[in-house]
């Protein structure tokens, strides 16, 4: 029995790969539209971003001797330049540049200046939802810090400081959706960051010499000289490199252009993600379903052979108009096909009783019962008997339009009574419906009884088949099994689950009940007939 649950899982082949893809196209599909739209989304509501960047270089050169601020050796000075660059965005720089740019008045609605048309309709929508237009006026004292607050964050994350690599330099390069806004931001920036720089130098030369030192007033008038020109216009080259030991080397301009969209790029790589994605998620399904899903599963997971398929498909009514099948083609050539596998099994094992037991639910296992023996019948040309032993829910006299009244049950009570509960639906077809009682069935299945109406109408027909409660639900068929030569399991396609069916299977083979093969139900076919031929 273990050996059932732990079988090695066989490779997949192309025909299995494509098989997957085709059965979940809508996954991948879905998928594929979803990324694409997203970013086909994104890029339309995009708005310009402009960028300018200042160019600094850390010299290391103090006013102070202490330890802190002495020239830096070539191998301190990339470490410093990194350290530097953390230290523009730190908290009393960019404090420090939201106050004189006014950062936290800028209105809410600043984005819409400058956005697309498709990103103004989703930017109007949004201020009449949540009412972003509040006046300043009147805002409390904490909606003021909290707006100060957001502003700093704002302007941070708008932010990038890169080093150069190998050089003392650094870059503050800023974003914003004005041009002049970028350019005049990152001149303040840098600019702040001087003025940090300085007030460093100050407050340790007045430890030092006192605040009357003629150094801590050269430094003084440095910080307010440069306070004074925080408005972002350039400055003079001179008073660009100043005394502070982080100089300006590059001013920023405006830009002429916006970042380069990386729009085609952006669709480019969603269409790969979203293929990628939804191949991925219909392995995924495919692995987490535990039913059967192809014939293979059948032969290496069961150890049976496949005596066929029988497509999904709707079956008429009335299945037999005048003792003739009515059924649409593709139907009748499966059971053709089932009919020959089996003759061609008996001609070579020698049965004549076969039991077909449904593993889970039994819908439709009528009607492949009802085919099974009209196109074995016509096979063998002789002889062949169905006998309804489902004493829950009969359903084969429905299938031949036949009375329920008398069948099976009346046999087990009177064994007499065969030519009485036997239909003939044509010269070599006949039918035994399963009857009514209120008996539990379970008492008589295996019972002395049932073994000899077996044994009899084995000598009066040349193919007894036998069809019984499901072994899912029911133990009927369990008792039923060992009666007769040979069993035929019904698998339902991508409905019974792979480690019910094998506990049957094992419990089976453990009671020496002799297993002929297996027949798959509701068999879909994915892969178009044209690709299948192929692979």
């Amino acid at each position: 029995m273990s050996e059932l649950f732990h079988a090695p899982v066989e490779e997949m082949n192309l025909r299995d790969f494509m098989r997957v893809l085709f059965k979940y196209w809508a996954v991948i599909i879905l998928s594929f539209l979803v990324v694409t739209v997203i970013a086909a989304v994104g890029v339309i509501f995009r708005t310009p971003v402009y960028e300018a960047s200042v160019k600094m270089l850390v010299s290391g050169e103090k006013q102070v001797e202490a330890p802190y601020y002495r020239e830096l050796g070539s191998g301190a000075q990339n470490q410093a330049s990194l350290t530097q660059s953390q230290i523009a965005t730190s908290e009393p720089v960019l404090e420090r540049v939201v106050n004189a740019l006014r950062l936290d008045m800028k209105p809410s609605d600043y984005e819409l200046r400058y956005a697309s048309p498709w990103k103004i309709k989703l930017l109007n929508w949004q201020k009449a939802m949540t009412k972003i237009f509040r006046s300043r006026a009147a805002m409390s004292d904490p909606q003021r810090t909290v707006g100060f607050r957001q502003a700093v964050a704002d302007l941070r994350g708008s932010i990038k400081v890169t080093p150069v690599q190998d050089t003392n330099l650094f870059s503050i390069v800023v974003r914003d959706f004005d041009p002049l806004g970028a350019a005049v931001t990152a001149n303040t920036v840098s600019r702040s960051y001087i003025i940090f720089d300085l007030e460093q130098q100050m407050a340790e030369l007045q430890l030092k010499y006192g605040e009357k030192h003629p150094v801590v007033r050269q430094l003084q008038d440095g910080i307010k000289h440069i306070t004074q020109d925080l408005s972002g216009k350039p400055l003079g080259n001179a008073e660009a490199i100043g005394p502070a030991s982080v100089k300006i080397i590059e001013q920023a301009s405006v830009p002429l252009e916006p970042l380069a969209s990386k729009g085609p790029l952006l669709l480019m790589a969603a269409v790969f993600i979203g293929l990628f994605l939804g191949v991925a998620l219909a392995f995924i399904f495919d692995y987490m379903d535990s039913t059967i899903k192809s014939p293979r599963i059948i032969e290496h997971l069961l150890g049976l052979p496949l005596l066929g398929s029988v497509p999904r498909g709707t079956t008429p009514r009335k299945l037999f108009v005048k003792g003739k099948l009515k059924v649409r083609h593709s139907l009748l050539a499966a059971f053709q096909n089932l009919a020959n596998q089996i003759h061609l099994m008996r001609s070579t094992k020698g049965f004549h009783t076969l039991y077909v037991a449904s593993t889970d639910s039994p819908d439709g296992d009528a009607l492949i019962m009802a085919q099974l023996g009209y196109h074995l019948a016509e096979q063998i040309a002789r002889k062949v008997l169905i006998i309804d032993a489902n004493f829950r829910h009969p359903s084969l006299h429905r299938a031949f339009q036949l009375p329920l009244s008398e069948g099976l049950a009346d046999l087990l009570k009177d064994k007499d009574r065969l030519t009485e509960v036997v239909y003939s639906v044509n010269p070599n077809l006949y039918v035994m419906p399963a009857g009514e009682t209120k008996i539990n069935p379970v008492t008589f299945l295996n019972s002395e009884k049932m073994k000899a109406i077996l044994e009899v109408v084995k000598s009066k027909f040349d193919l007894v088949l036998v069809a019984c409660a499901d072994l899912k639900t029911f133990q009927d068929g369990y008792l039923l099994a060992p009666s007769v030569d040979q069993t035929i399991l019904v698998v339902s396609e991508s409905r019974t689950r792979r480690q019910m069916v094998s506990r049957k299977v094992a419990f089976l083979k453990e009671h020496k009940v002799p297993l002929l093969g297996a027949i798959l139900k509701n068999r879909t076919y994915p892969i178009p007939k044209f690709v299948y031929d192929r692979v």
